[in-house]
């Protein structure tokens, strides 16, 4: 940096992004040259926020962390402490895995936010009532029926729109766009303890101890447990940690999920094959619509550039018309097949989809022509978010009355 020539904000700022190392070098020079310019002060500031360290664990958090892998990595155990049956286990989980990952959340959120005392009670109240009703629903043996699987996949996302409630009701997107950061913390997390058992069965194997039975079923799932609240205070004591990981994701897969899915509506009307007719692939089909909505949810809280509003705005146009096509078949297996609980779901989830959908891209194209801004884009998604609870609140109650627990 040559100091005699005059210095701009944008000069310091293109420097800076070039080569920190050498930056902070040379800036020291020109702080003890003009020490009270504003713009000195400003930078002495930054770079000595550079330095900060991370804001790790406090100790309430370390007994949190704890207290939450005793008593629910317990739980999440117990089934094989007590020799159950593989089914029975399959059982367990399918009714309880929601609580064992989402009640700790809620937990740590409640001291977080200073929830007040008569909302923690209600949402505890909530919770147990939930606990018991999906754990009273008959159909243990010989397996679940299809109101019980259909329960145990829809009530997590209840409790999950319970903890957006809790994270910040009066800004729904926030809560979204911090899933995005909790998906990778979480994820990298996994990997590192999977990593780290993967070791440690090996090396246990080296002298002849196999752990290969009891490890998994005892001694990881413990870890399992606390991968949640694990995650959620990395990236609350570390702001900024994983913030600019999941839009920089989604800005490299909206392109190829927008090719992707615009080269199968291709293949799909030439080749006249209906892949929809199979229960599988439509409960594979779900899962796509909310992996590209959530391309475009953490695409759009950076999408700075035209190109990569266009690129948002074409993606959730063919995913509407995947989504048609999709319903058509759903609608025609109902009039062939009849009605059973698992159509029905299907169909409830892709009608939702395919509206919050129409909003999205309609929102995509005023923010393409400049009429609105990104933040009433972002809003609009998150007002959303209800819906999605209450109809899996549906699901979950009012199904296995409609079906007879069938």
């Amino acid at each position: 940096m040559n100091t005699n020539k005059p210095v701009t904000p944008e000069t310091l700022e293109q420097l800076y992004r070039k080569n920190r190392t050498e930056f902070q070098q040379a800036f020291t020079e020109l702080s003890t040259q003009s020490p009270e310019d504003p713009l000195v002060q400003f930078w002495n500031i930054r770079l000595q926020n550079d330095k900060a360290p991370a804001v790790w664990f406090s100790r309430p958090d370390i007994n949190f962390i704890l207290a939450t892998v005793l008593i629910f990595g317990t739980i999440a155990t117990g089934p094989s402490w007590l020799g159950f049956s593989e089914d029975s286990m399959s059982n367990f989980y399918l009714r309880n895995i929601g609580f064992i990952a989402f009640v700790p959340l809620l937990f740590y959120f409640f001291r977080l936010r200073e929830t007040p005392v008569k909302l923690r009670i209600i949402i505890t109240a909530v919770i147990v009532a939930f606990l018991g009703f999906i754990n009273l629903l008959p159909g243990d043996q010989p397996g679940p029926p299809d109101t019980l699987i259909l329960a145990g996949i829809h009530l997590p996302i209840i409790l999950w729109g319970m903890l957006g409630f809790i994270y910040d009701r009066k800004n729904p997107f926030e809560y979204l766009r911090f899933n995005g950061d909790l998906i990778i913390s979480a994820g990298l997390l996994f990997l590192a303890w999977m990593l780290m058992s993967v070791l440690t069965m090996g090396l246990f194997g080296i002298i002849g101890m196999n752990l290969e039975e009891f490890y998994p079923r005892y001694i990881m799932v413990y870890g399992f447990s606390a991968i949640p609240v694990l995650a959620t205070i990395t990236v609350i004591k570390n702001n900024g940690f994983v913030s600019q990981v999941s839009p920089w994701i989604a800005r490299i897969f909206s392109p190829l999920a927008l090719i992707m899915l615009t080269v199968f509506l291709v293949f799909f009307l030439i080749s006249g094959s209906n892949p929809f007719t199979n229960r599988d692939y439509l409960v594979l089909f779900n899962a796509i619509l909310v992996a590209v909505l959530a391309l475009i949810l953490f695409a759009l809280s950076s999408a700075e550039q035209k190109w990569l509003r266009v690129v948002l705005l074409a993606l959730s146009v063919v995913t509407i018309l995947v989504n048609i096509t999709a319903l058509s078949a759903i609608v025609y297996r109902l009039s062939d097949m009849g009605l059973t609980p698992n159509r029905l779901a299907v169909l409830g989830s892709n009608l939702i989809f395919l509206v919050n959908l129409i909003m999205v891209a309609a929102r995509l194209r005023g923010l393409v022509m400049n009429r609105i801004s990104r933040q009433q884009v972002m809003a609009s998604i998150g007002t959303y978010l209800p819906v999605y609870v209450i109809w899996c609140a549906v699901v979950v109650i009012l199904f296995p009355l409609i079906f007879s627990f069938r």
